[in-house]
């Protein structure tokens, strides 16, 4: 049985990502909700915009042991995941590229 503080994490967390989870897609075959997003990559020298760094973030419950490099489908749309970054809250960011 998980401690107190983390039950009430996993259940926090949960809630969390129900109300705002703004895409469903599958992970290395495996179905899967989270929040996208894509912000603007800002170039320090000249403040211009050069690109975009998207992002998706999930239960770390649901991220496999070896996923990057691994594929994520969104709609029609299929990320490669490049970096994996749980913030030991039970929850972890995917960094992706198309």
């Amino acid at each position: 049985m998980p401690a107190p503080f983390a039950a009430l994490e996993t259940r926090l967390n949960s809630a969390v990502l129900r109300r705002l989870a703004n895409a469903e897609g599958t992970l290395a075959g495996v179905p899967v909700s989270g929040i996208f997003r894509s912000p603007y990559q800002v170039d320090e020298l000249t403040g211009g915009v050069v690109g975009s760094v998207p992002e998706f973030e999930l239960a770390s419950s649901a991220v496999p042991p070896a996923v990057v490099g691994q594929p994520l489908v969104i709609g029609a749309v299929t990320w490669k995941v490049v970096e994996s970054m749980p913030d030991g809250t039970g929850l972890t960011t995917l960094r992706l590229r198309s």
